[in-house]
């Protein structure tokens, strides 16, 4: 959609990898490129942070 108008339609796959519309195109090209193979890369090393003994409290909502 652009300024409330539907400007595009079809199938996921037809959408995001065929765009008809320059919007489209623009948005399309604006997410971010996954790397080869199509995954995170693992990072060798230790944790950046540790964390522990964390609590989160909701008030107002009875402890289990």
């Amino acid at each position: 959609m652009c300024e409330g108008k539907a400007i595009e339609q079809g199938s996921s796959t037809q959408v995001l990898h065929a765009p008809q519309h320059d919007y489209t195109r623009g948005l399309v090209d604006a997410l971010p490129k996954r790397s080869a193979g199509g995954s995170r890369r693992a990072v060798n090393g230790p944790p950046l942070v540790e964390i522990s003994n964390v609590v989160i409290d909701y008030p107002g909502r009875p402890r289990l």
